[in-house]
């Protein structure tokens, strides 16, 4: 005896001027990932007697269990189909699982840098408030696959740093950072990358600047100038996020390096060591390039950003501060990217 679910989901209401080529199938594992609750997705079902397809779920719509379930066995079967013309919504379904999305033919290469960045920057603020195992574990899974996806083509970079390029409100700077510190690193060594150490390189970006996390939003977000001792608090927070990811068992030069150095300055000019020269690592002085050019080129409430080309070329004339070198691939690198 068929459920009422089934008569629902076999109605023959057939969309006028329905052309099948402007749909794409649907596979079950996107269906499996996402959370509970309505899909903001329309889906459509192939009917072999009608030899067309019909709406079965519109977007929204309650989903209860077992017309998930349905739906995802019609995906099984490739029968169950999404518009061409909601790509971008399927996009942001796909996200709930990066693993699967890399392997999804429906995504594009600049679908997957779209889904890697934001689940990057919501599992980054997710560890950032609360610096446990399992928020470094989901943080950990997507950059994992962020270093699958760019050693797969490097010059998948490009799509992540056009991303990045199109957010540059200050609750992205961080991610950004991240984003332009793995483009530097693979325009100085596109030539002899490892590709087993990406994963790392890229989770050391990703968390160079996690001792923020234990800095008063009133002091970062203070309009006038800090104080003796505020100066002092912010400028531990380096050591503040070496403890934290050491707390998490994070033990690697890669991961390390950036979080202590990256406020480093060539000339000894920085904090909290103080070093200089050949003290610096290659992570360190790529951190540090990273974080002041984002800087430069974020939105803030009393100054204009800068461009993006603009503000490597100042970098690359404080020789005396930031590693040559680190700057003139940052400028070679923004200059040859498309657009």
């Amino acid at each position: 005896m068929r459920s009422d679910v089934e008569d629902y989901l076999d109605r023959d209401e057939i969309p006028e001027d329905l052309n099948v080529e402007e749909f794409n199938q649907i596979g079950p594992a996107v269906l499996r990932a996402q959370p509970r609750g309505p899909m903001p997705l329309n889906l459509y079902r192939y009917r072999k007697k009608l030899n067309s397809l019909v709406n079965i779920y519109a977007a929204g719509a309650p989903m209860p269990a077992d017309h998930l379930d349905h739906l995802v066995h019609l995906a099984d079967q490739g029968r169950l189909f999404f518009s061409r013309n909601d790509q971008e919504i399927y996009a942001r379904c796909a996200g709930s699982d990066p693993d699967a999305a890399l392997d999804d033919p429906n995504l594009t290469p600049e679908d997957l840098a779209g889904i890697l960045v934001s689940e990057i920057a919501r599992r980054q603020k997710e560890l950032f408030e609360h610096a446990m195992v399992p928020q470094l574990e989901r943080l950990v899974q997507v950059v994992d696959s962020l270093a699958v996806y760019v050693g797969v083509d490097y010059d998948n970079i490009d799509h992540l740093v056009s991303v990045s390029h199109r957010n540059r409100d200050r609750e992205r700077q961080r991610v950004n950072a991240g984003v332009i510190a793995l483009a530097i690193y693979l325009q100085l060594n596109r030539d002899k990358v490892v590709i087993e150490n990406l994963a790392p390189v890229s989770l050391g970006f990703f968390l160079y600047d996690i001792g923020m996390s234990r800095v008063s939003r009133l002091m970062t977000e203070k309009t006038s100038q800090l104080s003796a001792t505020e100066r002092r608090k912010l400028k531990e927070h380096p050591r503040d996020g070496l403890r934290i990811l050491e707390k998490l068992g994070l033990d690697s030069e890669e991961v390390l390096e950036p979080c202590q150095q990256h406020h480093e300055r060539i000339d000894g000019s920085g904090y909290p060591g103080q070093l200089k020269g050949k003290e610096i690592g290659l992570y360190g002085r790529i951190a540090a390039v990273a974080d002041s050019f984002c800087a430069m080129i974020t939105d803030r409430p009393h100054s204009a950003r800068r461009n993006t080309v603009e503000a490597a070329v100042e970098l690359l004339k404080m020789d005396r501060a930031y590693d040559h070198r680190v700057c003139r691939a940052l400028v070679q690198y923004l200059q040859g990217i498309p657009g």
